[in-house]
């Protein structure tokens, strides 16, 4: 969401502050009963501090007049122990409001991260991460802070607020008056800032939001850039989205530097007021000393929750545009579950596409009226320019996405009433670019199925020919794992890819440039164990290397999201048409024939 809408239509923003607010403050209903005593005990606190001011008039007027010290030793206990209760409820409440926010925090970073595993692939694709991680983080931070340091104090301020007014229009109305006289200017003092401050924290959110995703992506590509040589690129970029940040941080911060020695003025001018005027009806006798003293404390006491307020109202607004982008987000529809599921349970592994047609965000189409079916057991390849669709085939079966026309079957059954979940438990799939998470070997393997046993995962190890280089290292299946497999070659990190995708035993095996990345001498190795790997299984291969598919049971030619060819690599290279001018491309004459041309 845009900072912008509340600017361009104010009574919209009000009413989307209203609604948002309620929001905010309904991540408190789970905890009303703690919160009901965190409530009572912030009264009793301000309890304490209302009844300070009075009990100095009491001591001045009863006893420092009339020559009482006895009295007014009574008086300074009574004040020592409103002190000392008014301190023990202060720790108290506290340790209250922390317990809450950190339970508040917890909850909704959980709900959050349980809510971003359920978006659609095609919100990855468009959203940078750093954005997200900024919701996640950073902005669940500055509404934890509101829900403690800013909603329960508020209210703590308001309720002193309305006690230090009625207990001074109590004691004396014309003082009362007076104090009040410059009520006008703290209130356009306050509005003024308001105004100011509102827009400021809201562009500050989004610049921090900005940065940390510049961050976020400049990090994760350092190695490209050193590579480039584009360092002074990276660190450009990474200045600017700073810069902005510091630019929109600084307006707030001007529109704070103003308010706050402007309610500091304002409160010395009240206190001047009551010791001009109340001194002069003090020695008319108009008034009492000890009135007058409690009026001055009553005045400062005033005067600091305003100033707590207005620090408040900051957290306040840097909350409401925290709100927006991670309620945002909460918005944001998930991935799409079919209103009556239908699984074809066992899973044979036919799969059909009829007249499906493709387009991300509405561009131009990727996939066109492209129809095709693979048999149950059948190995199939699919293989194409770069660019012409080959990988959207993979990523609509595992419904990453839905055809825009057109339907996919899998045995029989429309893939838009099966649960995306449920077919992508069942299908192996191996992309290029795999991705290993911090922990050992054996549980990124195990990470298709948490039941798999480590005999399992041995035994997949072994077929894949990831089993002597994994003993071959400190801790074998042990072996910890660092952050995106910073410790593991390319072709070594494709052969766990591979072990993870058999792991489950999956019916349906989808490999996309699944040897891309992988040497020779390598792929040889996985090559030896296709034959045993594949049987009784459906697979569905894209390649670029076409020595990987030429033992194929047929081969998809597409070009420009169609299908312009299929038959065996035989049949496909005796017409000499695309599939035959792709291969000679890779294999110009004089060139060695690959080896499994000879077992075609």
């Amino acid at each position: 969401m845009g900072w912008g809408i509340y600017e361009a239509d104010a009574v919209a923003g009000r009413k989307v502050d209203i609604r948002l607010a309620g929001r905010l403050l309904s991540l408190l209903r789970p905890h009303a009963g703690f919160l009901f005593l965190v409530f009572l005990i912030l009264l009793l606190e301000s309890g304490t501090k209302l009844v300070q001011p009075y009990l100095v008039k009491v001591a001045v007027d009863r006893h420092i007049s009339a020559g009482d010290p006895e009295g007014l030793l009574n008086i300074v206990l009574v004040f020592v122990l409103v002190l000392v209760f008014g301190f023990l409820l202060s720790y108290v409440q506290a340790n209250m409001i922390q317990r809450l926010g950190q339970r508040i925090l917890h909850d909704l970073r959980v709900r959050l991260f349980a809510h971003i595993q359920e978006l659609p692939v095609a919100y990855f694709d468009r959203t940078p991460v750093g954005r997200t991680l900024a919701r996640v983080t950073s902005d669940v931070q500055v509404i934890h802070e509101l829900l403690t340091a800013g909603a329960v104090a508020v209210v703590g301020d308001v309720v002193l607020l309305v006690g230090i007014v009625v207990v001074m229009l109590a004691i004396d109305w014309r003082l009362a008056l007076l104090a009040y006289a410059v009520a006008p200017f703290l209130a356009a003092a306050t509005v003024l800032y308001k105004r100011k401050a509102r827009a400021g924290f809201r562009k500050e959110r989004e610049t921090n939001a900005d940065l940390t995703a510049v961050l976020s992506e400049t990090l994760a590509g350092v190695e490209t850039t050193k590579v480039l040589a584009r360092e002074a690129g990276a660190f450009g970029r990474v200045r600017d989205a700073n810069q902005r940040h510091l630019k929109a941080t600084l307006a707030t911060v001007l529109a704070i530097s103003l308010f706050y020695p402007a309610v500091e003025f304002l409160g010395a001018l009240a206190v001047a007021l009551l010791v001009g005027a109340g001194g002069v009806w003090v020695v008319g006798g108009a008034v009492t000393l000890g009135s007058l003293v409690a009026f001055i404390q009553y005045v400062e006491k005033f005067f600091a929750p305003v100033k707590d307020l207005s620090e408040k109202y900051a957290i306040i607004q840097s909350a409401m545009a925290a709100g927006e982008r991670v309620f945002g987000l909460l918005d944001t529809p998930q991935e799409e579950k079919p209103a009556r599921p239908r699984v074809p349970d066992p899973l044979r592994g036919e799969v059909v596409f009829d007249s499906v047609s493709f387009s991300y965000d509405r561009g131009e189409p990727v996939l066109a009226d492209l129809s095709f079916s693979v048999a149950p057991g059948e190995r199939v390849a699919v293989v194409g320019a770069t660019g012409g669709g080959k990988s959207t085939v993979a990523k609509l079966i595992l419904r990453f996405h839905d055809p825009t026309a057109g339907r996919i079957l899998l045995d029989g059954v429309d893939l838009r009433e099966v649960p995306p979940r449920w077919i992508r438990e069942r299908i192996g799939f191996v992309p290029q670019d795999f991705f290993l998470f911090r922990g050992t070997i054996a549980d990124n393997v195990r990470m298709a199925h948490g039941e798999i046993t480590d005999e399992r995962i041995r035994d997949v190890c072994r077929i894949v020919r990831a089993d002597d280089f994994i003993r071959a290292l400190p801790g074998g299946y042990s072996a910890p794992v660092a952050e995106r497999g910073a410790t593991f070659s390319t072709g070594q990190k494709q052969l766990l890819a591979f072990a993870r995708a058999l792991a489950a035993d999956p019916r349906l095996l989808i490999l996309d440039e699944a040897t891309a990345s992988v040497d020779s001498e390598t792929e040889a190795l996985i090559h030896e164990a296709m034959d045993a790997l594949l049987a009784g299984r459906t697979s569905i291969t894209i390649a670029h290397r076409l020595s990987t598919i030429i033992k194929s049971d047929r081969i998809l030619v597409i070009h420009r999201g169609r299908l312009v060819e299929s038959g065996t690599h035989a049949e496909l290279l005796a017409r000499g048409s695309v599939y035959a001018r792709l291969y000679e491309l890779q294999f110009r004459p004089g060139e060695n024939v690959p080896p499994a041309a000879s077992r075609a």
